[in-house]
């Protein structure tokens, strides 16, 4: 059993078994088992997966040479999930409306919360039509916008300011070198200081402020890949979307 498990072995054998009555495969063991860790490993849910296995036989199968036809497998259900877990992203017409005063860790948490939950089948709070529809629309369309730009991503010249004022990572204790918040990195085996900070340093920094946008890790956990821990422990995308949480505090 993998822990925290997003799809069970039983659902997994329904899953099969839905498969088997169109394609007339065989079920064993060694299915269910690979399967059950493909589908965790991509934190697949049973509704998603369910409906992407029926979508494959309803709409991919028939469209193929009969004496071509290829079997629904793991990963191809996996990239079918994805695409609708997206376009319910694209139908909903979706709005993210900032609250006064978050900071950059609870806008993460609060946008990854409600674009998961979107992904699942629920309809969001805001939508652009919605609110354009209603007489009061354009201004509270203009309210959250305006509410948004100061999250927006910063022209390069001036990131680079604001990086160079307040360096991401330096706000917690280096794990390498042991240097205190607002303190250089040193060299562990000169001591000197160094111009830069320690990538563990940075990683670790992002994890404590931000979720991840690639692997979904949530604030305090380090990222994963492939069911494993990630070898760098923060992907590139949450590095920098601390740094531009960072930014927007400046």
């Amino acid at each position: 059993m993998i822990t925290g498990e997003t799809i069970t072995e039983d659902q997994i054998n329904n899953l099969l078994k839905a498969a088997a009555a169109r394609d007339q495969r065989t079920v064993g063991a060694a299915d269910i088992l690979a399967w059950y860790q493909d589908l965790n490993i991509a934190r697949v849910r049973y509704a998603d997966a369910s409906e992407a296995v029926a979508r494959y036989y309803a709409i991919h199968w028939v469209r193929q040479p009969p004496n071509q036809r290829f079997r629904l497998t793991s990963p191809l259900l996996i990239e079918l999930v994805r695409e609708i877990r997206e376009a319910r992203h694209v139908n909903a017409d979706y709005l993210y409306e900032p609250v006064d005063g978050e900071t950059g860790a609870e806008y993460a948490a609060r946008l990854q919360a409600q674009l998961r939950a979107i992904g699942d089948g629920q309809p969001p709070a805001h939508t652009t039509a919605e609110i354009g529809m209603n007489p009061a629309g354009k201004e509270k369309l203009a309210e959250l916008i305006s509410g948004m730009a100061g999250r927006m991503p910063y022209p390069p010249e001036i990131a680079e300011v604001l990086d160079r004022a307040r360096p991401a990572g330096s706000q917690i204790t280096c794990p390498r070198c042991h240097a205190k918040p607002n303190a250089k990195c040193s060299n562990p085996v000169t001591g000197k200081a160094m111009n830069r900070l320690h990538d563990s340093r940075i990683a670790g920094w992002a994890i404590l402020g931000e979720t991840c946008p690639d692997c979904r890790a949530p604030i305090g956990e380090a990222c994963r890949e492939l069911g494993a821990p990630y070898k760098d422990h923060a992907h590139a995308a949450r590095i920098e979307a601390a740094k531009q949480a960072l930014r927007s505090a400046a």
